[in-house]
């Protein structure tokens, strides 16, 4: 067993195969919980306290308890100490808690898990050269914008399309969403663009980042809709992601981005990020 092979299951150390969740949790009966992954870069956790902050904005947009965020940076840092993981991700996942002898909408305290596990090699080198998307259509209901477990329509809709490395995910308008894990960039005649989020995608903290660095290098992004017949024309496209970073597209739909290399604007997005990132971490 290595290391990483540790959870923290409600601030106890156990490895991961004695981990036990109660059969009645909400979250497993009814998908009742929340999660964040975070990436660990230099041991460092990336951008943790704005995760945490979006989890607990979810938590009260849902009315589901969550732990106090000092308690969860204790539990992460607790389960970081322990495998002592240089470079990978942390996913915190909360259930609402076991129903056992009680009403099934009133959930006893909730539960905090806390895993992980090492970035390969190849994971690496595929981010860097850039992956393959397809488009579908998507609805995520009252529930998109937040990281729910109750994650079965983005699960199905990236199981449809196994012969890409990620989903688009566009409405019955053909506006363009989101990524099933990610979100997205377009450079549509020379502009860079991003579709707005509001309350049909979720917010993304690595868009977030690299919209506030490009603000700060005085680097014009759009916020604005973007369409299926644009997307499909567009000279360069990247997605945005915890794990990943700033991901190029090289391929839509079977036909090539561009020279089906990162371009221009990408590289310039992932040198913002990487900087950004490598400053943080060192």
């Amino acid at each position: 067993m290595t290391d990483v092979d540790w959870v923290s299951l409600d601030g106890e150390l156990v490895p991961a195969e004695d981990a036990r969740v109660s059969v009645f949790d909400a979250a497993l009966l009814y998908g009742a919980g929340l999660f964040e992954t975070m990436r660990i870069a230099r041991r460092w956790v990336v951008d943790r306290d704005r995760h945490l902050a979006r989890l607990e904005s979810s938590a009260r947009t849902l009315g589901l308890t969550v732990p106090p965020a000092d308690r969860l940076r204790d539990r992460i840092e607790q389960w970081r100490e322990r495998t002592q993981l240089r470079d990978g991700r942390v996913r915190l996942t909360i259930t609402a808690g076991s129903i056992a002898g009680g009403s099934r909408f009133e959930p006893r305290e909730p539960v905090t898990l806390v895993m992980g596990s090492p970035r390969s090699p190849a994971e690496s080198e595929r981010f860097r050269r850039g992956v393959t998307a397809g488009t579908t259509r998507f609805d995520g209901g009252s529930l998109a914008g937040h990281k729910t477990t109750s994650y079965l329509p983005w699960w199905l809709a990236s199981r449809a399309r196994r012969d890409v490395e990620e989903i688009l995910l566009v409405d019955t308008s053909d506006s363009l969403l989101e990524g099933a894990s990610s979100n997205v960039f377009a450079v549509i005649d020379g502009v860079v663009r991003t579709p707005p989020v509001r309350d049909r995608a979720l917010a993304g903290v690595t868009r977030r980042r690299l919209l506030e660095l490009a603000d700060e290098a005085r680097w014009p992004v759009q916020e604005q809709p973007v369409g299926l017949d644009e997307l499909r024309r567009c000279d360069e496209l990247w997605l945005t992601q915890s794990i990943g970073g700033v991901v190029p597209v090289v391929k839509l739909d079977g036909e090539l981005i561009g020279k089906g290399a990162p371009g221009p604007w990408t590289l310039r997005a992932l040198e913002l990020y990487e900087g950004w990132l490598s400053r943080e971490s060192s």
